[in-house]
């Protein structure tokens, strides 16, 4: 059986909210899932981490950090528990979020968000306009929202069905 320790402190909505483990939301940024994932973040982040923080500063820079990470572990949190009302699946509180990664998008969303719109961000070994990596982050964003969208009307087919006010007919 292998166990995997990252899951002590992940973001686990159940554990956080409910056992008051709020710890979680700070210290689940601190772990990585995979060794290949931890390669992926070094190469992504060396590049946009010394110009963001030449231009911020260590601190501000630290700070957006650590902004960014309690942002987007509150907002994972509040999705899980809308999902768990609107579902009433109890595995909705018990997804887990950890790694590093939704900084590393933040932070970049900042940049683009930034800079000026004819520059380029190297991607890997990719040259990519601002504007263009601004559109993915924007149809990322767009897609999760539709596939949320998609699971409510779902869920409420599912309720309707239940409760004998909608049938379907062959």
């Amino acid at each position: 059986m292998k166990l995997f320790l990252g899951f002590a402190v992940a973001n686990i909505p159940y554990f956080t909210i409910l056992r008051f483990e709020i710890y979680r939301p700070v210290l689940c940024n601190l772990v990585c899932e995979s060794l290949l994932s931890l390669v992926f973040i070094c190469m992504s982040f060396v590049e946009i981490g010394k110009r963001m923080e030449y231009s911020l500063g260590s601190t501000a820079f630290s700070c957006l950090m650590f902004t960014i990470a309690i942002v987007t572990n509150i907002s994972f949190l509040l999705f899980c528990f809308v999902m768990f009302f609107i579902t009433g699946n109890h595995r909705e509180l018990m997804r887990g979020a950890l790694g590093v990664w939704p900084v590393l998008l933040g932070l970049i969303a900042v940049e683009c968000a930034q800079a000026p719109p004819a520059t380029t961000r190297r991607l890997f070994v990719f040259e990519i306009p601002v504007l263009i990596m601004l559109f993915f982050f924007w149809l990322f964003l767009h897609c999760s929202a539709c596939s949320v969208c998609l699971l409510c009307c779902r869920q409420a087919l599912v309720i309707y069905t239940a409760l004998g006010t909608w049938t379907f007919s062959n």
